[in-house]
């Protein structure tokens, strides 16, 4: 990972040791050094089962509010 890749997680469990997570959460994004502004968006999140689930919407939400506020700042 570069350094303009931030990524942390997150598990919600009943102890600290050796217990599967009620709910656990992962969110990466590439941010620029210059304007903080998101290029690339990922946030998986999952439960007790072995599925999990990727906001593919609410990444490109993101991705897209991060662009319009350039083109505001830019005045395009």
């Amino acid at each position: 990972m570069s350094l303009e890749h931030r990524y942390v997680s997150y598990k919600i469990t009943p102890r600290s040791d050796n217990a599967h997570a009620y709910v656990n959460a992962a969110f990466s994004a590439k941010v620029s050094a210059n304007s903080f502004v998101a290029s690339e968006v990922r946030i998986a999140y999952g439960g007790i089962s072995a599925d999990f689930f990727v906001a593919t919407e609410l990444e490109n939400a993101i991705v897209s509010a991060c662009l319009k506020i350039i083109k505001i700042e830019l005045n395009f």
